[in-house]
C-alpha cells in the first residue's frame, strides 16, 4: 500500500487528482488483498502443498505487479487531465 501511496504523492498533479488515485489505489489493493486471503484459505484447505509458495511468492509479486499497473495507468490519467 505505502510503495503506492508514495508513489502517486510524489508524481506531479493536481490534489483532485492525487486523491482520485489514493483512493482508487487503496481500493484496488485491499480488494486484490481480500483476494489473496480467501485464495488462501481455499489453498489451505483443499491443495497444502501450494499454501507456502502462493503464500510467499506469488501473492506478494502479484500484488506489487498490480500496484505497479494502477499506478501507470492512473499516471497516464493524470497527465491527461493535465493536458
Amino acid at each position: 500500500y505505502f510503495l503506492l501511496l508514495a508513489a502517486i504523492l510524489a508524481f506531479a498533479s493536481p490534489f483532485k487528482t492525487k486523491l482520485t488515485g489514493l483512493f482508487g489505489g487503496l481500493l484496488a489493493l485491499m480488494l486484490v488483498n481480500y483476494v489473496r486471503i480467501i485464495g488462501l484459505y481455499f489453498i489451505s484447505a483443499y491443495a497444502n502443498n501450494w499454501f507456502t509458495p502462493v503464500h510467499s511468492y506469488i501473492a506478494p509479486t502479484l500484488i506489487i505487479l498490480l500496484g505497479c499497473v494502477f499506478f501507470a495507468a492512473w499516471a497516464q490519467y493524470a497527465q491527461s487531465e493535465q493536458s
